[in-house]
């Protein structure tokens, strides 16, 4: 069968298997007709999709392919249309640009500016057959784009329904109109009676030129699928590079400012035993009020995010979250140059910073963003991306930060934390000139909102009802349930974040660690970790069709047996072992949102992110305290790693709300009941 023809340009047809993309074809199967020796002299085989094989002509001049007497440059259609369909082969699609030559082809097979259409040989039975009209697609756009719930085909535009003269010779437009998205919302206005039943020929039409027309269409770049992923890069990697830094800078400045030792005690003080402990129960404190402060405003906060980046865009969040993240990065480089307290850290940096939503804001936005711009079937695999992005700086970050402190800035922490700073600023310029501001119709700038208070318009009270209406709105199939099974499982998975500062501390105790030792530790971490984020998601979810419950219970497991080795290393090796074996751990959070968004509509996604989030910030708030106490109550017994044990409790809770999910769910995949999407999604 003839897929397609382009004037001038390609042929489509059905022919033998066997040949691959950009042969020359050496014969023409299925072919009798005279132009077979010139089709197959000047025919490339370009594209195979199934069984149709896609045939790109070069210029071919021949007096033998001419169009009633005048002469054109290129191959005309006519000669094309006869010499297929003398072989049997039939034509169900055409693309063309609209130059001159293919105007006076058009016309002379009978079309017209007052009658576009060409009439085409079809089958005598006549019984069955309709109807196309453009008219439906045009009443089909003007219904769904009044509709204020819900969108069908939320990319669909006035330029598609009523293309200029420029327009419609975009392929791209075609191909959006001719979707999968268009005909089931065409189908769903029949079923309600908004629409003629005649319509059904339309939405077959489309249905059967759809994969023809987006054969023709060229696939996008990878890059532009690129979105948030460099600012979450550039933001991860200013914070590993001095991850491990910045914890040996508060037990420097308690040890040098509020103890009062010398630098050479301060720097070596894993080898003065009395010290450590007395400088650690400083610094464990200071940890607890510096949680607090981090966490206290974005909790408050994360009510209004949601909802107003769901009706204002993600980039204002996400823009705001980095601002603050950059004036933390200033001023903690400042607190390097003075001889301030330790606590001056939470007053001057941690609780300014934490004004603008700060790390919420930034991870709030840039998953929503992800889950805006990509389709329901690719979206696990998208959010999976972001993380192996934003965790593959872990090791890379960590390492490149050892090397700095220790072989180029000379163990400078103003240095290293002016290094952190224009990362920060590379991050918040790419947001500024590449992200969107709005990526769904539904989004309004303050401008076109006519908006007069910013202020009011993101405090808004209303925005507090839509999050407690979304977390509590009855929703079929037990989704309700399930979105409080999430929400819960990523705050006792989150909680053992604030574990980390306590475990430098600990190993710096135990296995006498300075920062290099450490950095090393967690440069064989992140790699372990990226590793399984980059191959075993798509591993699990693509190849093997693992449920995203399973993989949450691999990955809590991972934690699991990893902290139990952590708790009874009595060597350093054994602390690797454990890493090893926490390796798939991290897969836990990416699945938990991306099962979120299946739940949940486009318009309710930002909400859900946010309170994801609020889980996060109330539980880590709460951790720094738990961690906080609990290590400086042990940490001059012989129950120094209680707080290992703690986190392995938190980890057990997901496994039991993921299996408890998974048991309900009676073996069927999680996915959504109600959201029709479109399969591809523009990201540029």
């Amino acid at each position: 069968m003839l897929c397609g023809v382009n004037y001038g340009q390609s042929i489509a047809f059905h022919t033998k298997p066997g040949l691959h993309q950009n042969s020359r074809m050496n014969s023409m199967q299925n072919i009798r007709c005279f132009a077979a020796n010139i089709l197959k002299a000047h025919a490339l085989l370009r594209r195979s999709c199934s069984e149709q094989l896609y045939l790109v002509f070069n210029a071919i001049r021949t007096q033998q392919f001419l169009i009633c007497q005048i002469n054109l440059p290129y191959l005309n259609l006519l000669p094309v249309l006869n010499c297929c369909f003398n072989a049997g082969l039939n034509i169900c699609a055409s693309v063309c640009d609209l130059d001159g030559v293919n105007k006076k082809a058009l016309c002379l097979l009978g079309a017209s500016v007052e009658n576009p259409y060409i009439e085409v040989r079809t089958s005598d039975n006549k019984q069955g057959i309709g109807i196309a009209k453009w008219s439906h697609i045009r009443q089909f756009y003007e219904l769904d784009n009044n509709n204020p719930n819900f969108v069908y085909a939320p990319l669909l535009t006035k330029e598609h329904v009523d293309p200029n003269t420029k327009q419609k010779m975009r392929v791209k437009l075609a191909a959006q109109v001719l979707s999968h998205s268009v005909a089931a919302g065409i189908f769903s206005k029949i079923a309600k009676g908004d629409m003629p039943t005649g319509a059904v020929a339309t939405v077959m039409s489309i249905k059967s030129d759809e994969a023809n027309i987006g054969m023709f269409g060229k696939k996008q770049s990878w890059f532009k699928y690129i979105t948030v992923e460099p600012p979450m890069f550039f933001y991860m990697m200013a914070y590993m590079i001095t991850n491990v830094i910045e914890q040996t800078f508060y037990v420097f400045q308690a040890c040098r400012v509020n103890h009062g030792y010398s630098e050479e005690i301060c720097y070596n003080i894993s080898n003065y035993k009395e010290i450590n402990s007395e400088v650690q129960k400083t610094v464990t404190i200071f940890h607890q009020w510096n949680g607090i402060a981090t966490h206290i405003v974005p909790l408050l906060l994360a009510f209004f995010l949601g909802s107003y980046s769901d009706k204002r865009g993600r980039k204002v969040i996400l823009l705001g979250g980095l601002l603050g993240k950059l004036y933390f990065s200033i001023m903690i480089t400042i607190n390097t140059m003075k001889a301030w307290p330790l606590e001056y850290v939470i007053y001057t940096a941690s609780f300014p910073s934490a004004m603008t939503g700060a790390d919420l804001a930034i991870f709030a936005g840039c998953f929503a963003y992800i889950a805006d711009v990509s389709s329901l079937k690719n979206r696990t695999l998208r959010v999976g991306i972001l993380d192996v992005v934003y965790l593959s700086t872990m090791p890379s970050g960590v390492a490149l930060g050892n090397l700095l402190w220790n072989k180029v800035v000379n163990r400078s922490f103003t240095t290293m934390f002016a290094i952190n700073t224009c990362f920060m600023a590379a991050a918040t310029l790419y947001t500024v000139i590449f992200i969107k501001w709005q990526t769904r119709p539904e989004q309004k700038s303050l401008k076109e909102a006519g908006v007069k208070n910013p202020v009011k318009d993101f405090f808004d009270v209303n925005n507090i009802v839509q999050t407690i209406k979304t977390l509590t709105k009855r929703r079929p199939h037990n989704r309700t349930l399930f979105l409080w099974f999430l929400l819960i499982s990523m705050a006792f998975y989150t909680f053992q974040r604030d574990e980390r500062q306590f475990f430098y501390l600990y190993t710096s105790q135990v296995f006498k660690w300075e920062a290099t030792e450490f950095s090393n530790f967690r440069s064989y971490l992140s790699t372990f970790y990226v590793l399984a984020m980059l191959f075993g998601i798509p591993l699990m979810s693509k190849v093997l069709k693992w449920r995203d419950t399973i993989i949450v219970m691999i990955g809590a497991t991972a934690h699991i047996c990893g902290h139990l080795i952590y708790a009874h290393a009595q060597t350093e090796t054994l602390l690797y072992v454990g890493a090893t074996a926490a390796a798939f751990g991290p897969v836990v959070a990416p699945l938990i949102r991306s099962m979120t968004s299946k739940i949940l509509p486009a318009d309710e996604r930002g909400v859900a992110y946010a309170f994801l989030s609020v889980m996060e910030n109330a539980v880590a708030m709460f951790a720094s305290i738990v961690y906080s106490q609990l290590y400086r109550l042990t940490i001059d017994t012989d129950f120094i790693n209680a707080f290992l044990y703690l986190t392995i409790v938190t980890q057990v809770m997901v496994f039991l709300a993921s299996f408890t999910m998974d048991i309900m769910l009676k073996g069927r995949p999680f996915e959504p009941y109600h959201e029709k999407e479109e399969d591809q999604r523009s990201t540029s």
